[in-house]
């Protein structure tokens, strides 16, 4: 992630980590690293952030707090608060599948009640804003990660999604392969709204246009007829695709190109 605020002298930051503590008793969050306009900073919590209390059991139910602030220096221009309290739950078990495989699971409910501030010095000024997030995860004995994670915000009571991750397996696009070649000058517009114009140069084939959605199925195939001109322009309709990330694989007998495109 970066931050830029638009603030006179405020420095870039990038490179934003978390860094962890994993025992038998907790898992939890103990530090917070970045760079302050390329140079790295260390930020520690006062009151670490125990995540998950182990064992994690059916039916299990904590409650912990924790308290963080970014260093105080002349050469950081801002100071960055977060306290609060975390509540986490187990509130299923069972089994869960995914494109990675099927594996026994408990689901755990992690919520952060935090309130936030941000102490501007340069102007002064102190903005405080309540921050709560929360997690459904299931968890495996075998993975360092969640199968499944649905995170969000929680307003007024009311859950937001706002991703959803999930362990996945390697996918394999048979056929397609990246490659040097320049059969297409350009592929536009891109996003696309309907149509997907594709100019290339002279060619004594014809090119074979396929377009393949992200599970490396392919939906769409249409040949580009042979290019007797220098310049030439060939039009797919793309407007019967669902909205999404697709590969357009062209290809002729001696040489391929893959090209990523999104339809609107």
């Amino acid at each position: 992630d970066t931050i830029k605020i638009p603030i006179p002298g405020m420095p870039k930051i990038t490179d934003i980590y978390n860094f962890y503590k994993n025992t038998s008793s907790i898992f939890a969050v103990e530090g917070l690293g970045v760079k302050l306009n390329g140079f790295p900073v260390p930020n520690f919590y006062t009151d670490e952030d125990e995540l998950y209390n182990f064992p994690l059991n059916y039916l299990d139910r904590d409650s912990t707090t924790f308290k963080f602030s970014t260093i105080t220096s002349t050469v950081v221009p801002f100071l960055y608060k977060k306290q609060g309290y975390r509540i986490t739950e187990c509130d299923g078990w069972g089994s869960i599948k995914t494109p990675f495989g099927t594996a026994n699971c408990l689901r755990v409910i992690t919520t952060q009640y935090s309130k936030d501030t941000m102490v501007i010095n340069a102007i002064p000024i102190s903005i405080g804003f309540p921050n709560y997030q929360r997690s459904y995860q299931w968890l495996t004995t075998g993975e360092k990660i969640p199968y499944l994670e649905v995170s969000g915000t929680l307003f007024n009571g009311v859950f937001a999604p706002a991703q959803v991750k999930y362990r996945d397996g390697i996918r394999i696009f048979i056929g397609i392969k990246e490659q040097d070649s320049e059969l297409a000058l350009s592929v536009f517009p891109n996003p696309s709204l309907g149509q997907l114009i594709i100019i290339t140069p002279k060619n004594s084939y014809s090119i074979q246009a396929e377009i393949f959605d992200l599970q490396g199925k392919l939906v769409l195939t249409q040949s580009l007829s042979q290019n007797f001109e220098v310049v030439n322009q060939h039009v797919i309709n793309v407007s019967n695709l669902a909205k999404g990330l697709y590969v357009v694989n062209l290809s002729t007998p001696s040489s391929k190109q893959t090209i990523k495109i999104s339809v609107q």
